[in-house]
């Protein structure tokens, strides 16, 4: 799971909006979280694609607050977590605590189970996956657009749309990036500037791998995961040493898995399917 800065998070009342990219100045990060602070306290919580962790803000994975919490803890201590439980913060957030830990008198317990649309937390990995999305490669936001009305028709968000961002121009030095916007059921394409990753980062070549190995074959997500993880041995990603998180979501109604890799700090590989 991707770990947010908790100290800039709470600056903003909420959760804050961030795209996983490679090298991008932290001033073109703030531009685009921008443009999501301002719906955060009256957003639906099922729209959001984060959750506030107890020791860290974290990209939500299943859905599901607590489960994915739940693998943080596992992954962080290599302990079984206490009790939690999820809370609407009411300023457009999720928090996971422990039971029986003191909140604020506004927060609100959330059902357990799903709460998040896990369509939005695949349509954010698969925009910023280094393999087929736009980090595989620098595109223009006009090439980028058909990537993204992919992904909306994929996933069935057949009311969303793809929107350009035209006050931010490309140019030389610039790729395109991406930002889910809830509110307007858009996915807002914007050109900032940015190193592209060298071509031999180890996440670039697993990716690529995994497209190549993986991606165009229809494997179960047990197969998937055990082809992510010897592709990950060979370029000498060494899982237990922390450098690889894997994630496997269940999927009943994938015929065949779908794989992201994202970059957050470490690499994460996400494996969605039956």
């Amino acid at each position: 799971m991707t770990i947010i800065d908790r100290e800039a998070r709470h600056e903003a009342g909420g959760p804050r909006r961030r795209k996983k990219r490679w090298l991008v100045p932290g001033l073109a990060i703030a531009a685009l979280v921008t443009a999501a602070a301002g719906y955060a306290l009256t957003r639906d919580l099922r729209t959001s694609t984060e959750i506030s962790c107890p020791d860290a803000i974290v990209d939500a994975v299943t859905g599901d607050p607590v489960a994915d919490c739940a693998n943080l803890w596992r992954q962080q201590n290599g302990t079984e977590p206490p009790p939690l439980v999820a809370y609407d913060n009411q300023r457009g957030g999720i928090e996971v605590v422990p039971a029986g830990a003191d909140v604020p008198a506004e927060w609100t317990p959330l059902e357990a189970g799903v709460v998040q649309d896990p369509r939005l937390i695949e349509l954010d990995a698969a925009l910023a996956d280094y393999g087929d999305g736009l980090n595989a490669t620098c595109y223009t936001p006009e090439s980028a657009q058909p990537l993204a009305e992919s992904a909306l028709r994929r996933l069935g968000l057949v009311d969303w749309s793809v929107r350009i961002d035209q006050e931010r121009d490309g140019g030389d030095g610039t790729c395109a990036t991406h930002l889910v916007d809830p509110e307007t059921r858009a996915v807002v394409i914007s050109a900032l500037e940015m190193n592209p990753p060298p071509a031999d980062a180890p996440f670039r070549r697993l990716a690529t791998s995994v497209q190549a190995q993986i991606d165009d074959q229809c494997l179960s997500r047990v197969d998937a995961v055990n082809s992510v993880r010897r592709i990950a041995a060979d370029l000498g990603i060494n899982e237990s040493a922390g450098e690889l998180i894997m994630h496997s979501v269940p999927d009943a109604s994938a015929e065949c898995s779908r794989t992201d890799v994202n970059v957050g700090g470490r690499i994460e590989v996400t494996v969605r399917g039956a």
